[in-house]
């Protein structure tokens, strides 16, 4: 039996990255970052290696489709204990840029969850900032479906999730957490609408001069007091959130050891 990999993200078992790219261009975008420390920055006085450099940098982001880590992820986990498994960590899977004929087309996406159906004993964790995308797939009883927010500019983000996605295997991600959700109807929409809920802080992107961020516990103690009060309310809160006292809770689908 295979070990599971191990990853810093803590909600999850394990990553897989058989899509990667994404055309957002998130400030906080933790991904440039990991993957041009790769690429050596040559003198900023030599502009014509700076376009070079450039182009590589914005080649890390460019959508793409990697069948050979599809095939990968398909071969070691069927001999793997039961696991959470993060699809897409380092890219967008549900992006607008996702059509027929582009780099990676919603045949690839639908691929992806293929692959899921086939391996039923794992929980499949898949998120995105465009969760409406979701309505054009079908999803096994064994993958779960979250959108990622940030504060209050990004709770509309809530609703296609709901229409799209039963309630048993709906989740919001509100990280990294930036803007105080400080209406009582927020907090209402996000416990009653879904089982599960992740808080995170923002992590330093030095290539940007973005700062680490962590989220005022005031802002996260009206979610804690939720946990406490619904017990069908689930939170994870991750050590980059800085928060004093542990919630790293899972709704019974997804509590594996």
């Amino acid at each position: 039996m295979r070990k599971r990999s191990n990853n810093k993200i803590g909600w999850c078992h394990e990553t897989r990255n058989p899509i990667t790219g994404c055309k957002n261009k998130c400030d906080y975008c933790y991904v440039p970052g990991s993957k041009s420390r790769f690429i050596k920055k040559p003198d900023p006085q030599n502009e014509a290696a700076m376009h070079v450099y450039r182009r590589q940098i914005a080649a890390i982001m460019e959508p793409r489709f990697h069948p050979d880590r599809l095939e990968k992820m398909y071969r070691e986990l069927k001999n793997t204990p039961p696991s959470r498994v993060f699809v897409g960590s380092t890219g967008e899977m549900f992006g607008w840029w996702i059509r027929p004929g582009a780099a990676v087309s919603p045949g690839h996406v639908k691929a992806v969850i293929e692959t899921c159906r086939l391996l039923p004993q794992h929980r499949f964790l898949f998120l995105t900032k465009f969760p409406q995308e979701y309505s054009k797939y079908a999803f096994p009883d064994n993958c779960w479906c979250g959108t990622s927010i940030s504060g209050p500019g990004d709770m509309y983000r809530i609703y296609p999730l709901i229409q799209c996605i039963d309630y048993s295997r709906r989740f919001i991600s509100l990280e990294p957490y930036l803007d105080n959700l400080i209406y009582e109807s927020h907090l209402n929409i996000i416990r009653k609408k879904t089982s599960w809920l992740i808080i995170g802080g923002r992590s330093a992107v030095p290539e940007k001069n973005i700062p680490k961020f962590e989220p005022p516990e005031d802002w996260i103690r009206p979610f804690v007091a939720a946990a406490i009060n619904y017990p069908e309310f689930n939170l994870y809160i991750k050590s980059n959130a800085g928060f004093r006292g542990e919630y790293k809770q899972f709704p019974p689908e997804l509590q594996m050891e």
